[in-house]
């Protein structure tokens, strides 16, 4: 697939009129755009969020932006009943062309991306191996869909190196939800019954504290469980990208549902077996570098913390080689913006996982109950808008009602930082722990309200 390019001559001042429509600021924005386009600098004061989003979406915007903008005000134009158009107007429709057009990929970058998640941490020179392109193609393609931000490499904490566990609390039609520093990720399912799902990165020594807490909210859910959450892992799959776009064949996916049992090559929940552990404060700053950057240079790090750069290179080496933090690729496709959560034993999981592996972005994981051991597998995907509806209908027409599994829409999210440095004693060489200090209950009702419809996690590790 060859995407082609558009025409990218610059018109004059005078195409930012439109009779008047764009109002002063509205143009300054365009300006801004057309300047980007034209390989000059935007003139700011100071750095600014907005100017380094716009230098983002314009840098790696494929074709012209300024032209696409320029068709889509004339076509509203056209419509009548339009007096003005306002800075704020512009930025969505920035925003609305920009998802759309960073989320179609080449046949290259397609192949790129996938092999980049199936192998954490793959060498360019093994990626282009790997997914059948050439050195300088896998280069191109890997360049673009970083600039994107379709493509991150992360760092994801190494909890058995940390003496730490992650754990799924699962809050059904709740009163109460959790609030702490401790919690990493927030998924909100909707509807008669709302379910709230809870990652968190618990010391491994204060598990029972934290299953006592959970206790504490049954009395305020109608089921309250705590599960241990493997490592799981983040796929991308392209067959169902196209020129204009993501569209799931429902009719396609629903004959691979039940097409043969699939055996679950999972990582088993880590023991929940206390480890001490002893980092310094250089040790935990750069975890934590490591952990939004996996890739971050001794000079990043050093810029970012303040350590020297003999500290920063010798420690950075050492958690990589220990496997402290280990690579952890994410996909992002602006496009995809629904959320499906399946839960299921590991039976069923089997069962669907043919089907679900050729879904655009998905993540598979083990889960395993902290006080009856019973095991689920917790399967997401991430589709385009409009397509989780028809592919819940789908695995229904085709499961059985012997079938332990359930199948939902996330609508919300929320995502923060497990942040190290803050969290470990190192006088105690102990992570830091206390009901009052980190744990709260807020109201459901709030919470949701606060919570995100978009950038919904995908990956729960």
């Amino acid at each position: 697939m060859v995407l082609s390019q558009e025409d990218n001559v610059i018109p004059d001042d005078d195409s930012l009129d439109w009779e008047g429509l764009p109002t002063a600021d509205a143009k300054a924005l365009l300006r801004s755009v057309r300047e980007i386009e034209d390989g000059g600098e935007v003139d700011v004061f100071q750095p600014d969020p907005d100017i380094e989003r716009l230098v983002q979406i314009v840098g790696s915007y494929r074709g012209s932006l300024f032209n696409a903008i320029r068709r889509r005000i004339d076509g509203v134009r056209k419509l009548g009943d339009v007096e003005v158009v306002t800075q704020k107007d512009l930025w969505s429709l920035l925003e609305e062309l920009w998802r759309a057009n960073v989320s179609l990929f080449s046949d290259t970058e397609l192949a790129a991306l996938k092999s980049s998640l199936e192998e954490p941490g793959i060498g360019l020179r093994s990626l282009s191996q790997k997914s059948g392109l050439s050195y300088s193609q896998a280069r191109r393609a890997i360049r673009r869909l970083r600039r994107a931000g379709v493509l991150r490499m992360e760092g994801l904490l190494n909890t058995g190196k940390l003496g730490l566990q992650r754990v799924i609390i699962l809050l059904e039609s709740p009163e109460l939800v959790l609030s702490s520093v401790y919690i990493t990720k927030t998924l909100f399912i909707d509807g008669a019954e709302p379910k709230v799902l809870h990652v968190a990165t618990i010391p491994g020594e204060r598990m029972e504290d934290m299953l006592n807490i959970v206790r504490g909210f049954r009395t305020t859910s109608t089921k309250v469980s705590a599960w241990n959450l493997s490592t799981g892992k983040p796929a991308f799959d392209g067959r169902y990208s196209s020129k204009t776009g993501w569209n799931i064949d429902i009719f396609h996916w629903s004959t691979q549902v039940r097409k043969g049992d699939n055996q679950l090559i999972l990582s088993e929940p880590p023991s929940s077996k206390p480890e001490h552990v002893h980092f310094t404060p250089a040790d935990l700053k750069i975890i934590d570098q490591l952990a939004v950057n996996y890739e971050a240079t001794a000079q990043e790090i050093v810029e970012a913390t303040g350590l020297s750069e003999s500290t920063a290179f010798r420690k950075r080496a050492q958690l990589i080689e220990e496997r402290v933090v280990v690579p952890r690729p994410r996909a992002r496709v602006p496009q995809l913006t629904d959320r499906v959560l399946v839960l299921s034993d590991v039976s069923t999981a089997g069962t669907i996982l043919p089907a679900w592996s050729l879904l655009p972005v998905t993540y598979v994981t083990r889960l395993e109950n902290l006080e009856t051991s019973e095991r689920r597998v917790l399967q997401i995907a991430a589709l385009p808008p409009g397509a989780s509806r028809s592919l819940i209908r789908a695995l229904e027409s085709w499961m059985s009602r012997v079938d332990d599994y359930s199948a939902d829409v996330v609508q919300a999210g929320a995502e923060s930082r497990f942040m190290t440095a803050a969290m470990f004693n190192r006088r105690e060489r102990a992570w830091k722990w206390g009901h009052g200090d980190f744990f709260d209950a807020r109201s459901y009702a709030s919470v949701r309200k606060e919570s995100e419809n978009r950038e919904v996690p995908v990956d729960l590790a």
